[in-house]
């Protein structure tokens, strides 16, 4: 598995990997994370899947958050600071980003996983416990 989101990590990664994981986010040239939005992630894989040619791998996406309802509106502030420049859409056009219930949350990543062909997720430590219940409604799918 190789991990990345610039044309140099994604480049090496169609090139050696079996398992190839999207940060879905960037840097500006100050180190500031941005997250991407659907349109941004669909530019990625695509050129990913141009660099693999007949080469057939899995994809990965790294959730940066987990919302919980309850929890969405600090969510909103938090988030702020890392969205793109001219980002004027709804923040569940973020794929990095998971809000609501565990059912919700299991929906949108059936979803995601027909649009953008992610085979796994990875969470940061801190939303393993609200992914949980996720999981449980995932298995076996």
């Amino acid at each position: 598995m190789l991990a990345g989101w610039g044309n140099r990590a994604l480049s090496v990664a169609a090139a050696h990997a079996d398992l190839i994981a999207f940060t879905g986010a960037g840097t500006d040239a100050n180190g500031k994370l941005t997250l991407a939005d659907s349109a941004a992630t669909v530019e990625r894989i695509d050129h990913v899947r141009a660099l693999l040619g007949e080469r057939t791998v899995e994809f990965n996406l790294l959730v940066q958050a987990v919302v919980a309802p309850e929890e969405r509106s600090a969510a909103t502030d938090y988030l702020a600071d890392n969205l793109p420049p001219d980002f004027s859409g709804d923040l569940e056009d973020l794929p990095v980003v998971l809000f609501g219930t565990p059912d919700q949350i299991a929906d949108t990543l059936r979803e995601r996983r027909k649009t953008f062909g992610f085979n796994y997720i990875t969470v940061l430590e801190h939303n393993m416990e609200k992914l949980a219940p996720v999981i449980a409604l995932l298995r076996g799918e």
